[in-house]
């Protein structure tokens, strides 16, 4: 079993990447994100 970091996982991309990886691996995913504007 991978673990697996995606930074900036509240962006669409992100979003949409780590609802793939969940549904189609057995990996730990950890989504780091700084929530802030910019």
């Amino acid at each position: 079993m991978k673990n697996v970091l995606i930074t900036g996982g509240a962006g669409f991309i992100s979003h949409h990447l780590i609802y793939y990886l969940i549904k189609n691996t057995d990996w730990n995913i950890i989504s780091l994100d700084r929530l802030d504007y910019s």
